[in-house]
C-alpha cells in the first residue's frame, strides 16, 4: 500500500492515529511525524514538529492520543512532559508533571505508562529511577490525573517491603475505574522473583482491590557471577537482547545491543564493585530484567 519501507527501530509502536481523513504516526527519537491520506493510503510528505519547550527539549516521544476529539497528546517518557497538537500538528500548549522528593531527595521517574478518557489523562510511573535498576530498594508507583492539559492531583502507592515496577494501564469497561499491572519484587529476594499484580482504583485514586495474578521467574542468567574479567550472558536461544550495565550511582557504565545467548561480556576495565545489569528482549520489548553483577 505503501511504497516506502519502515524498519521497527525507526517507527514508534503504539503512535498511530486517525486525524480526519488521514493517518499519522511518529517516528522513534526524532521529531518526524508521517501522514497517509485516506481512503487511497497516500504518503505525504514528512512533517517536523518544532518545539523549544523544556519539557521536550529532548523530543522522544513516547506514544500518540486522540485528545478531546479534536487534540492529539504526545508524552515524552524521559521528561515526563505533554504536548497538544492541533490537527495540522501545530503544538498547542505542553505541560510537565510536578516533581516528587523520594526518601533520597531525588525528583525522577520511570517506566510511564497512561490512560485518556475525554478530557482527563491519567499518567503513572515508578519513582525513584533508581529502584528500575536496583530490585533490592523500594520503588513507589505514583498516578498522576491531568485535565485539560493542567495538574489535577497526585496519589502514591507503596509499602516498606516491596519494589513495585508499573508496566501498563487501563480502564474498565464502564470507564468507571482503573486496573495498574505491575511488577512487585521482594526486597529481601531481589530479582529473583516477582509477582504480577494488578490493582483496581476509582477515578479518584482511591484502592479498591488489589490481587497478585501469576509469580514469574527470571530466565535469564550471567556465570561466572562474581567475576574479574568476564561473565557469560545466557537468554532464550530464540531472541537477542540490550543490555545496558549501570553502577550503583545509576550511571550506564556498558550498554550492548542485539546480544545472543551464550555472549560473553569483558568487564576487565570496570573498577571491583557492585553493578545492577538491566536486561531488555528485543523480541519482545516490554519484557525486562534486573541483574545484579560483582566485578572483584
Amino acid at each position: 500500500i505503501i511504497d516506502t519501507s519502515y524498519t521497527t527501530t525507526t517507527i514508534l509502536p503504539n503512535s498511530l492515529v486517525k486525524v480526519d481523513d488521514k493517518l499519522v504516526f511518529f517516528h522513534r527519537q526524532s521529531n518526524l511525524v508521517e501522514t497517509v491520506e485516506l481512503p487511497g493510503y497516500n504518503l505525504l510528505p514528512t512533517d517536523t514538529i518544532f518545539t523549544f519547550s523544556r519539557p521536550f527539549s529532548r523530543l522522544l516521544i513516547r506514544r500518540a492520543y486522540r485528545y478531546n476529539d479534536s487534540l492529539i497528546l504526545t508524552s515524552n517518557y524521559l521528561s515526563h512532559g505533554f504536548m497538544l497538537l492541533d490537527n495540522d500538528l501545530n503544538i498547542v500548549d505542553s505541560m510537565s508533571i510536578p516533581a516528587i522528593s523520594s526518601t533520597n531527595g531525588d525528583t525522577y521517574y520511570d517506566l510511564g505508562s497512561s490512560v485518556i478518557k475525554k478530557n482527563s489523562f491519567y499518567y503513572g510511573c515508578t519513582t525513584p529511577s533508581i529502584s528500575v535498576l536496583n530490585p533490592f530498594m523500594q520503588g513507589d508507583i505514583v498516578v498522576f490525573k491531568i485535565k485539560d492539559l493542567e495538574y489535577q492531583w497526585d496519589c502514591l502507592i507503596s509499602d516498606d517491603s516491596t519494589n513495585k515496577l508499573l508496566t501498563s494501564m487501563y480502564f474498565s469497561n464502564d470507564s468507571a475505574h482503573i486496573f495498574l499491572q505491575y511488577m512487585e519484587y521482594d526486597q529481601r529476594k531481589g530479582n529473583l522473583e516477582y509477582d504480577v499484580v494488578v490493582t483496581m482504583m476509582d477515578t479518584m485514586c482511591n484502592i479498591l482491590s488489589t490481587h497478585k495474578i501469576a509469580k514469574q521467574k527470571v530466565d535469564v542468567l550471567v556465570y561466572p557471577n562474581p567475576t574479574s574479567e568476564a561473565f557469560t550472558f545466557k537468554g532464550s536461544p530464540n531472541d537477542t537482547y540490550a543490555l545496558s550495565l549501570y553502577n550503583l550511582s545509576g550511571k550506564a557504565v556498558l550498554k550492548k545491543v542485539h546480544v545472543a545467548s551464550g555472549t560473553s561480556i569483558n568487564v576487565d576495565h570496570l573498577p571491583a564493585g557492585m553493578y545492577m545489569l538491566h536486561v531488555q528482549s528485543q523480541r519482545n520489548p516490554e519484557q525486562t530484567r534486573v541483574i545484579k553483577v560483582v566485578v572483584r
